[in-house]
């Protein structure tokens, strides 16, 4: 059982029913964070050679409390140049490396503060993002943030919580903008290059191999991983220094293809498991079951020695760069649901708040959203139940919302109600933390019905409990006086001989039977019942059902409409009314409600690529209520499968008269082609029209033409826009593909020359018929003709 302190509520993990709230009794002001003496501890950075410019820029940033960011490619360095960033022998004050990745900056935040504070006494404690910003401000040094994809505004406010540091920024692209200095990071110069790839190779260069280092590192633009890589298949497999050269001209990336296959089998599965893995930094022991690796140590050691694979002290990863193309690659040699069953038992035998489960929750971050992507839907939901108590505990509460919203999708479609209902509960439980109540008010009473229909009493108690913190009692009235009391009595006497005198006038009128006409000045209708202003109306509708509730202009009806129909919901001015008709003040003629409206009409989406591609396209939409009176938003509707789901809803319970919300819908395929679907928005009976969604998924398909020729080589595509032509050798060309059934066919005009094969995505002779499931090259390979 964990517990956490948050503001004035004690949040309690219980073993199989959720997190138990309990309101704390006004006490003395929180214990402040103390701060740490000497910062944390920073590991010895890797040595950084060429890099005196940019060095300059950081101790300049560091003197002046400033802001500076490094852009460039993968495995130009900007990891290696970061880390000794955060040495304070390079910027001349303490620091802090964080790699950020796709961390939340809530999130960050508290990561922020437990680099450089720790709480006294014991017991979990975590503040809030205004809090964490409050004790951050007195925090002075330089601050090192790796992988970082936020937007100004996230800078922004980072900036002001970090007034007394430095900020020093890795990045793929800019994203500094106005708030500091951006520099883009160039490859090694030459003479820092042969350096390198001298360290690398363990030797010195001798006069004969300089040409070939020279174009070597020309090729490969200075970039320090691709020498690095280079170096290791010099010294560990005996290439040489000139091949290496020819074919990185063509392309640079072969360096990183010509590693992973001279890795051994066992090296491929643990590779694997780190691309899963998007990244993080993984202990030894844990990839190693995992990978299913005997000698794990052995194996790591040759991953990083072929500069495929990082270490931090005892854990390692990869470059996130470089998770999404090995994954494409290396996804054959692991089983996933078996990196996911000893993922989830080795977090669950971990103490949740420790170091060891900081680090592996990132890998099951990253490994959760592939398996939704594979459909693994119930491997999603086994892990979806340890990741989230880490989450908790660890204070990660944007990724644990976000995990959480993963689970009860895939709970949904494995149809496990009783995870879906933890689940639900759980994320109650965080929109109550964050004060939204509406949504955790949505979302306890979504878990009480199911844990009701379940049958399971002790967990509806604990989201009962929870529940009542949202909707406490009302205060006990007032006592009443003796004299009160006897006004009381008179008032109630009144009214009986109204009623009395009223039921004696009708039968002298002779008024009787279903079905009869009143005026609307009657006091009470024969055969609708008496109606009384300000009172009760008990009596049969004009169809004779029954209706029991107040008539009054602004009262609420609960029963039956005049036509029979159930009408449930408020029938007052200015309430909610939820289902197709409301009735009038006296059960007069239904007033028909308008379903919400969505805005834009059909939208196509841009093409997208699948997974495993780029991110997914998001659009929004905008849902209006058209009535004077409130609705309910039940429900955003869109079928499974379709590549197309919710990513974000903004719209509360109960949309206003009048007042619009958003929706924002993104395009995620997981197969090429057009796909389609409708967006519809539920309000009780009632549902918008369908707005239509279609998009394109696509693949990329390298074509390489290679070989030897003497005129002009090409491969035909049966698709519009797919053929690659070349008048000399070697050559590629890439295409997007969305549509299945492409054949390749293979020529060459000259003669003496002849097509000997295709390899890679398909092989043999003439046509080629790539799978399209994910990225791949083909290879058309021309040779001279032998002679007759």
């Amino acid at each position: 059982m964990n517990s956490v302190i948050f503001g004035n509520f004690s949040v309690t993990l219980t073993d199989r029913h959720g997190a138990r709230l309990t309101r704390l009794p006004l006490r003395a002001p929180d214990p402040q964070p103390v701060r740490l003496p000497y910062g944390p501890d920073i590991p010895a950075p890797p040595v950084v050679v060429g890099r005196e410019e940019q060095l300059a820029l950081i101790r300049r940033a560091a003197r002046d409390r400033g802001a500076v960011e490094f852009t460039g490619p993968c495995g130009v360095g900007k990891s290696t140049l970061l880390k000794n960033a955060a040495v304070s022998g390079v910027s001349g004050a303490p620091g802090a490396y964080l790699r950020v990745g796709g961390t939340e900056l809530e999130d960050l935040l508290q990561d922020l503060t437990r680099h450089f504070y720790i709480y006294p006494g014991s017991g979990g404690r975590r503040l809030t993002t205004q809090e964490c910003a409050q004790v951050l401000g007195n925090v002075s040094g330089v601050v090192v943030l790796d992988d970082v994809s936020y937007g100004p505004e996230q800078l922004g406010y980072l900036r002001r919580a970090l007034p007394n540091c430095a900020l020093v920024i890795g990045a793929s692209a800019p994203v500094l903008g106005a708030l500091g200095t951006s520099s883009a990071l160039p490859g090694l110069p030459e003479s820092a290059a042969v350096a390198l790839l001298s360290r690398e190779l363990g030797r010195f260069i001798p006069d004969f191999e300089m040409a070939a280092v020279r174009r070597l590192a020309a090729a490969v633009d200075g970039q320090p991983l691709y020498l690095r890589q280079a170096g290791a298949l010099v010294r560990l497999d005996g290439r040489s220094l000139g091949d290496l050269a020819d074919q990185a001209e063509l392309d640079p990336g072969v360096l990183d293809e010509l590693c992973i296959s001279a890795a051994g089998l066992q090296a491929k599965r643990a590779l694997a498991v780190l691309a899963l893995a998007g990244g993080a930094l993984l202990p030894g022991d844990l990839l190693s079951q995992m990978a299913d690796i005997a000698y794990v140590s052995d194996t790591l050691e040759s991953l990083t020695a072929r500069g495929l694979a990082e270490q931090r002290e005892d854990r390692f990863g990869l470059p996130v760069c470089k998770a999404e193309p090995y994954r494409r690659i290396l996804y054959r040699y692991i089983g996933l649901a078996s990196a996911l069953r000893s993922l989830g038992a080795w977090l669950a035998s971990c103490d949740p708040g420790g170091e060891e489960a900081r680090g592996a929750v990132d890998a099951a971050v990253s490994l959760l959203g592939f398996a939704a992507e594979q459909r693994e839907w119930e491997a999603v939901v086994r892990l979806t139940t340890v990741v989230e108590r880490v989450l908790f505990v660890q204070g990660h509460w944007q990724a644990w919302q976000n995990t959480l919203t993963q689970g009860i999708t895939a709970a949904q479609i494995a149809g496990d109600t009783v995870s879906e209902a933890y689940f639900t509960h759980q994320q109650g439980v965080q929109h109550f933390l964050h004060d939204r109540t509406d949504q955790a008010r949505r979302l306890l009473r979504r878990a009480l019905d199911l844990r009701t229909q379940l049958g399971d009493a002790a967990g509806a108690a604990v989201t009962s409990a929870n529940l009542a913190l949202l909707e406490p009692a009302a205060p006990p009235a007032p006592p009443q006086t003796s004299h009160t009391r006897r006004r009381v009595m008179t008032a109630i006497a009144t009214v009986v001989a109204v009623i009395a005198l009223g039921s004696a006038i009708g039968q002298a009128v002779g008024g009787s039977g279903d079905g009869g006409t009143s005026s609307p000045s009657s006091p009470a209708a024969p055969g609708s019942g008496g109606t009384d202003s300000g009172g009760t109306t008990t009596g049969k509708a004009t169809n004779g059902s029954t209706t029991t509730g107040k008539a009054t202009n602004g009262s609420t009806t609960t029963g039956k409409a005049t036509s029979g129909g159930t009408t449930t919901g408020k029938a007052t001015s200015g309430g909610t009314t939820t289902g197709r008709t409301t009735t009038g003040t006296s059960g007069g003629t239904p007033i028909p409600l308008s379903p919400p409206v969505i805005t834009p009409p059909p939208q196509n989406f841009q093409p997208v690529h699948i997974y495993p591609g780029a991110e997914a396209q998001v659009l929004d939409f905008t849902v209006a209520n058209p009535n004077d009176r409130p609705i309910a938003i039940d429900s955003v509707n869109i079928p499974d499968d379709t590549g197309f789901s919710s990513a974000a809803d903004n719209c509360p319970d109960q949309l206003a008269a009048n007042a619009t919300c958003t929706v924002s819908i993104e395009f995620s395929p997981s197969r090429i082609g057009p796909a389609s679907t409708q967006l519809t928005i539920t309000s009780g009976k009632i549902a918008s029209t369908p707005v239509e969604l279609t998009g394109t998924g696509f693949v990329h398909l390298t074509v390489v033409l290679t070989g030897e020729s003497n005129g002009k080589v090409a491969a035909e595509g049966t698709q519009d826009g797919t053929t690659c032509e070349a008048s000399a050798l070697p050559t590629q060309c890439v295409f997007d593909i969305s549509a299945e059934g492409l054949q390749l066919t293979a020529s060459i005009s000259d003669s003496d020359y002849f097509f000997t094969g295709w390899s890679g995505a398909c092989a043999g002779a003439n046509p080629c018929v790539p799978a399209l499931n994910q990225d791949g090259t083909v290879t058309a390979t021309f040779a001279v003709r032998p002679p007759r």
